[in-house]
């Protein structure tokens, strides 16, 4: 793309002609290099986090209302204290006289995969959580809260878990919920056959798990014990043993049963999915279905789901900015989701090389000189709201502190701190490198964006495009020719509601794979929280560490981006859990008619 196509598609994504100018102006300082080395092989995650098919966790969204101009493995998030907890609380019932039956349309990118069993490493995001429930499950503010478990707790000694179940709860073909099918499920998860990113957390934890009575569960664990095993629980779905055992691995696998507010009724892989509403549904009223049925269409190409929305075949679709105005605009409504997307910027390996960001002023004037807010009001097009901080800790997780956003945009201060460390004079080399993987179509011109800050503060940068795998790689091997530089990170969906303490040890302590933080004190505040049996105290150290690391400018989180959603006349308000991980999927039960 020359310079001047560049500059025009900056300025029709919104950014003020003043910053397009100033990022064409820099484009000789970043010149586009080739891929790196070859790369090395990433080693294994530690074993107190699940293994992340999405590096960092990501944050959460606005509240699901009526849109106006606003614009992927489990997250190995913990979750709330691991006390007896009160039973669900339901949300208000539709009102009366309120619509019901009929069938949801939606069209989606990509329907996913063929595989519906809980414990493979790559279920099908789209169809299985509709199906299957966990004994615990995430509130809006990421604690833990009782799901098919009515309560648990944990020994004082951290040693025995007990989950008490739901009594009167029904698998979808009839047989009861009961302690034999936890003990199955869980003993699955556990089992070499499985590669669930959940595993791990089981395998550390488990010792033992009896079935005490028909609705008592009771985990023995290992020693030393592992305070977020509930975490582990709220990713952990349930299945029936009963009808395991009857139909065997294979019928199982493509004809599956579970608690959850909708079954399964065909499966065409590649082309739909459809679903019919449990009527016997157990559960919360905004997450019981009011419509019939549900079919997820395969449908990749977003003009043609767009072309269905307006014939009227497809009542949700997934659009871009541009279209989500352009329809806003031809009177379709819009709605998004409570969880969001984060992009973010990794400092990577700062401590390991003599370069500009091995300097925290460096680091903070790199965080200070992005103007968050005209990049979410115009970039975004008003589709996002600034982050800061550690990028995977939002409003929807546990023990969330404001620090994460107070994040200034101040570019006279940046210049004064990189004087102080003698930038550029002091550095041998005083170009930052910034390695672009294309995760999603806008990153290209979204690093330009921050190039462009970072120029205008006189930080010299280079965009390195390389292919994902080799910058992954790279990043956790760690590959010297990337230290120092910054690891682009698109955290897809992933800020949703839960508890990022063990999934924060790779982005905070040194025993990391992330390569993002390197300091003495902040190891030892870390886990010494985790190890902290008193759910109190251990919030309260949560808080101290959260502004330890902080403090160290080593993630630059930027803003929290609304996936955009076009709907018919048919679609009402989304009242479901579209705050949680596969925001889209989860909040369909709470899709309302208008």
């Amino acid at each position: 793309m020359s310079n001047m196509d560049r500059a025009h598609s900056l300025l029709n994504a919104g950014i003020s002609r003043r910053t397009a100018l100033r990022l064409m102006a820099s484009g000789g300082s970043m010149a586009i290099l080739a891929a790196c080395s070859a790369p090395a092989p990433a080693p294994a995650p530690p074993p107190t986090a699940p293994a992340a098919t999405s590096a960092p966790a990501a944050a959460p969204a606005a509240k699901p209302t009526t849109a106006a101009a606003a614009t992927t493995a489990p997250a190995a998030a913990p979750a709330a204290q691991p006390t007896t907890a009160a039973a669900a609380t339901t949300a208000p019932a539709a009102a009366s006289g309120a619509k019901t039956g009929g069938t949801l349309n939606v069209a989606l990118a990509d329907l996913a995969t063929e595989n519906l069993d809980t414990i493979l490493a790559a279920p099908n995001l789209n169809v299985v959580p509709l199906i299957y429930e966990p004994l615990l499950q995430y509130d809006e503010k990421g604690n833990l809260t009782p799901w098919l478990a009515e309560s648990w707790d944990m020994s004082p000694d951290g040693l025995t878990w007990t989950f008490n179940i739901r009594k009167g709860v029904t698998f979808t073909n009839g047989d009861e919920l009961t302690s034999d099918d936890v003990k199955f499920s869980i003993e699955r998860y556990v089992s070499d056959a499985s590669t669930s990113a959940w595993s791990p957390m089981h395998r550390q934890t488990v010792n033992q798990v009896d079935a005490v009575d028909k609705y008592t569960v009771k985990v023995q664990s290992k020693n030393p014990p592992y305070l977020f095993y509930p975490d582990a629980i709220a990713g952990t779905w349930i299945h029936p043993k009963k009808y395991f055992d009857q139909v065997g691995l294979d019928t199982f696998s493509k004809q599956p049963v579970g608690t959850g507010p909708w079954k399964l009724t065909k499966f065409s892989p590649g082309t739909s999915a459809e679903l019919a509403a449990n009527k016997e549904y157990w559960g919360q009223s905004n997450n019981k279905p009011v419509w019939d049925n549900l079919v997820l269409f395969n449908t990749p190409e977003e003009s043609t789901r767009i072309a269905m929305l307006k014939r009227g075949e497809a009542d949700i679709v997934g659009v871009n900015w541009d279209n989500a105005i352009s329809l806003r605009d031809q009177n379709f409504q819009l709605r998004q989701t409570r969880a969001s997307t984060l992009p973010a910027l990794f400092l990577i390996g700062y401590w390991m090389q003599p370069g500009p960001t091995s300097d925290q002023r460096v680091r903070e004037a790199m965080d200070i000189a992005i103007n968050r807010q005209e990049l979410c009001d115009s970039f975004f097009k008003g589709f996002a709201k600034p982050g800061a901080g550690n990028f995977a800790i939002t409003e929807l997780h546990y023990g969330f502190d404001d620090v994460w956003y107070s994040t200034p945009y101040d570019t006279d201060r940046a210049k004064q701190l990189l004087q102080d460390a003698g930038y550029p004079g002091k550095f041998k080399d005083p170009t930052i490198n910034i390695f672009t993987v294309s995760q999603v179509g806008w990153e290209p011109d979204f690093l330009q964006v921050i190039a462009g800050y970072w120029q205008g503060v006189g930080i010299q940068t280079q965009l390195v495009p390389m292919d994902f795998t080799a910058m992954r790689n790279g990043w956790v091997a760690p590959d010297p020719k990337m230290m120092g530089g910054i690891a682009t990170w698109i955290g897809i969906g992933g800020g949703a509601a839960g508890n990022s303490m063990p999934a924060q040890q790779n982005n905070m302590t040194s025993q990391g794979v992330n390569q993002s933080a390197h300091d003495p004190d902040l190891d030892k505040m870390f886990f010494d929280m985790i190890a902290q049996l008193d759910s109190n105290k251990r919030l309260d150290m949560w808080h101290q560490v959260q502004q330890k690391a902080f403090s160290l400018h080593s993630i630059e989180g930027i803003c929290r981006v609304f996936d955009q959603y076009a709907v018919s006349d048919k679609v009402g308000e989304w009242t479901g859990l579209d705050y949680l991980a596969d925001a889209l999927i989860m909040g369909l039960s709470g899709v309302q008619h208008r």
